[in-house]
């Protein structure tokens, strides 16, 4: 039977998920706020799950405590824990479509909670926490964390440049200092870079090659890297483990998308596998052993029998 090839990932904070290409949707990890739609609050699942009720996705982005996906008819549905500003989180064990929103193309994050949707007119829709707070006229963003704050781009020629925090390298070029603010470039990629991912402290590239270059906090081993155990004091920033400069993550040559969220990274292989590493205490990497994986491991897929034909 072989297993499902994957076409597209999304992660969040504790889970991952990915579409297949059957356009159903699978996750794993953490289930605390739904994010596994019927399994128990408590429950920490290794294997993917499939989403039932999802049959025809086009698109995935997920946060912390939600997913969406974006569907054939270009409605978006959503499941999990939804924070507006103000108000008390809401749940949802079931994929609700957003209000509305019937002539979605895209969805993406943009934010720990935010989600939007560009629109067939370029329009752009966000919901979530802090839907709309950067637009407004006169609000003021809330102020970030200063040890976690960081964003990372890729220009046009395929260079990578990161700005906010540096204290554990996540600007991936120079040791713990946090000035300038303005954007660097990222030291010694080797190769141009197609896409970023940006985790909590750490960020990766994905390079034309299908190779993956990550830099940044290796507390958890998100870098692939397994040189060092955790250190005790974890939360220090003195630790010093971590990569001020890119290191190409090893066993990743066939690499078409990468996705970084919290401490753990994961990768689609042209293959439709997917592999992942990092943290892993509610099995966002797809292994029911609670202990990070410091080099990227295969996700068991289940078979593509499995799948409901559409």
């Amino acid at each position: 039977m072989g297993g499902p090839a994957a076409v597209a990932l999304a992660v969040g904070g504790s889970h991952a998920c990915l579409r297949d290409r059957s356009d159903g949707v699978w996750c794993w990890g953490a289930a605390t706020n739904d994010q596994l739609l019927d399994r128990d609050y408590l429950d920490e699942v290794a294997e993917p799950s499939r989403i039932e009720g999802i049959r025809d996705a086009v698109a995935l982005a997920g946060t912390p405590t939600r997913v969406c996906a974006l569907l054939a008819d270009r409605r978006v549905a959503c499941w999990g824990a939804a924070n507006a500003p103000g108000e008390p989180p809401t749940w949802s064990s079931v994929p609700r479509s957003i209000g509305g929103l019937t002539d979605a193309v895209a969805v993406f994050t943009t934010g720990e909670q935010e989600l939007c949707a560009r629109r067939s007119n370029h329009r752009v829709a966000c919901w979530g926490a802090t839907a709309g707070l950067r637009h407004a006229r006169d609000a003021q963003p809330e102020p970030q964390d200063p040890w976690t704050a960081a964003s990372c781009q890729v220009d046009l020629r395929g260079q990578v440049w990161c700005d906010g925090a540096n204290h554990r390298g996540q600007r991936g070029c120079s040791h713990r200092d946090d000035s300038p603010p303005a954007p660097t470039a990222v030291c010694d990629l080797g190769e141009p870079a197609v896409e970023v991912a940006r985790g909590r402290s750490h960020a990766c590239a994905l390079h034309p090659s299908g190779h993956v270059s990550c830099w940044g906090d290796n507390r958890w081993f998100q870098l692939g890297q397994a040189t060092a155990p955790m250190p005790a004091s974890s939360e220090l920033p003195e630790d010093p483990w971590y990569a001020p400069t890119a290191l190409r993550v090893p066993e990743i040559e066939d690499a078409t998308q990468i996705l970084a969220a919290g401490d753990y990274t994961c990768a689609l292989h042209r293959s439709g596998e997917v592999s992942c590493w990092g943290a892993n205490s509610t099995g966002q990497c797809g292994q029911g052993s609670g202990e990070p994986q410091p080099e990227p491991v295969r996700v068991e897929l289940p078979p593509r029998g499995l799948h409901a034909s559409r």
